[in-house]
C-alpha cells in the first residue's frame, strides 16, 4: 500500500504564506525546510511546481508551521477512473 500524496493548490499561495510567516516573521526555504523536517530541495520543487506533491504527514506539518488549515494549501486529487477493456 503506498501513501495517498496531496497537492499543492498553489505555489504563489505558498510563497505568499511563507512571506506572512507565524507570528510576522517571514520564512525563507530553507527555515521552512529546518522546520518541517524535509530538504530544501523538497521546499524548493515544490515552490517551483516541479513537484507538486507531498505526503499528507508533510502537508500537514507544513501546514502546522504557517498556521493554516491543510484544505487551505493542499488538495487530494479525485482518482481518475480505469479504462474499461473489452
Amino acid at each position: 500500500m503506498f501513501d495517498a500524496r496531496l497537492h499543492l493548490t498553489d505555489p504563489a499561495l505558498l510563497r505568499s504564506l511563507m512571506r506572512w510567516g507565524p507570528g510576522g516573521r517571514s520564512l525563507d526555504v530553507r527555515g521552512l525546510a529546518t522546520r518541517v523536517g524535509v530538504s530544501k530541495s523538497k521546499v524548493g520543487a515544490l515552490l517551483s511546481g516541479e513537484r507538486p506533491t507531498v505526503t499528507q504527514e508533510i502537508a500537514e506539518r507544513i501546514c502546522s508551521v504557517l498556521d493554516v488549515r491543510r484544505d487551505a494549501l493542499f488538495f487530494e486529487q479525485c482518482p481518475r477512473p480505469r479504462a474499461r477493456t473489452a
